[in-house]
């Protein structure tokens, strides 16, 4: 048999779970808000293989992607990667997609040519298209952006 619970240990449960979720939701938003969208990782590989051309041999590449331009991550944020990408002083940088969260809805995007245009990459610039590039005109405006950038799309046309 169950024993009832007393008034004071319901509302003690329960305003313990209330505050567990509010802090969790808290931390979470925190966490999506502040931390993540931030958050650069550069990892050093070197890559070797028999069929790579010995001309390739001590090139630097630079590859990065998924900035997600708009509510969390902004423009600063990407002049903060362009910065670095040039301090690695790539010869080869290489995008590999979701510039902006939508891009038909994202409303500064004639300032990220501005931005992007910064990067030196001596042997160029590449980019390709990412999920969040595409939808409501935004494989337009997404290629636009990257062609006005100085960035050569590997993938012109969607079929």
């Amino acid at each position: 048999m169950n024993k009832p619970i007393s008034r004071r240990t319901f509302l003690k449960k329960s305003l313990g779970t209330l505050a567990t979720l509010t802090g969790l939701g808290i931390g979470g938003s925190y966490y999506a808000h502040n931390l993540e969208p931030k958050w650069l990782e550069i990892k050093h590989k070197i890559i070797s293989h028999p069929l790579i051309p010995k001309g390739f041999h001590g090139m630097k590449m630079a590859q990065f992607s998924d900035t997600h331009l708009g509510f969390q991550f902004q423009l600063k944020d990407l002049q903060a990667i362009v910065n670095k990408i040039n301090e690695l002083d790539p010869d080869v940088i290489l995008f590999t997609g979701d510039l902006m969260d939508q891009p038909n809805k994202y409303k500064a995007h004639q300032e990220i040519p501005l931005v992007l245009k910064q990067l030196k990459a001596p042997l160029g610039k590449f980019s390709i298209y990412g999920n969040h590039d595409h939808g409501g005109y935004g494989s337009e405006i997404y290629s636009d952006i990257m062609e006005k950038s100085h960035f050569t799309m590997l993938q012109k046309y969607l079929h």
